[in-house]
């Protein structure tokens, strides 16, 4: 009986996050949106994420046309 109600908990929740999205402000198209991307490393000072930090910028800078 728990693992019902477990279920249809769940199925509820899934149901509730599928409604239709707010429509854009008026005015708002796709071209005069800004686009922002995140990179979040777990260390600042590992080598990894240094690279992957002069990687993101380096695509974004190729990218700016966009």
């Amino acid at each position: 009986m728990k693992r019902l109600c477990y279920v249809l908990l769940a199925a509820v929740a899934v149901v509730a996050g599928c409604g239709k999205s707010s429509p854009a402000p008026a005015g708002a198209s796709a071209q005069n949106r800004k686009l922002t991307i995140a990179l979040m490393p777990k260390s600042k000072g590992n080598a990894y994420f240094i690279s992957c930090k002069m990687g993101a910028e380096r695509a974004a800078k190729d990218l700016e046309w966009i």
